[in-house]
């Protein structure tokens, strides 16, 4: 590689068919929701097998955007509640904690769609 030339940095990309629901308008038995906490963070810490090592040692911080796809968009509050489950496993996933000081920024995104599906980008930043 010739000196001048930047080296790439990886990133993580998944999409999965998950419906996220918004915590402040469900009203569920508490197993109910512990359930659906388990499998969302079951499925999602099954995809990070194929996450590069990089990003799950890397002292750089980290930027991972959580995209929700359904019928209806959420107001944010509710947007980024729903994704509580799926970014503690991610934030496992990495070696982090997911709290302000981890070193990982989080971005939420919504778009309507038929389906209802989820998307995690996990980026380094240099």
């Amino acid at each position: 590689m010739p000196d001048d030339a930047i080296p790439e940095i990886p990133s993580f990309s998944i999409t999965m068919r998950l419906r996220t629901v918004s915590m402040a308008n469900v009203r569920e038995h508490w197993a109910v929701r512990a359930k659906r906490n388990r499998d969302h963070r079951l499925a999602v810490g099954a995809q990070f097998v194929w996450c590069p090592e990089y990003l799950k040692t890397t002292p750089f911080p980290l930027v991972v955007t959580l995209t929700r796809y359904g019928k209806r968009l959420l107001d944010d509050d509710n947007l980024s509640g729903s994704f509580k489950a799926i970014r503690d496993e991610v934030a496992a996933q990495l070696g982090r904690d997911d709290n302000p000081k981890a070193g990982i920024n989080w971005v939420y995104r919504q778009e309507k769609s038929k389906e209802y599906l989820i998307k995690i980008l996990v980026e380094a930043v240099s």
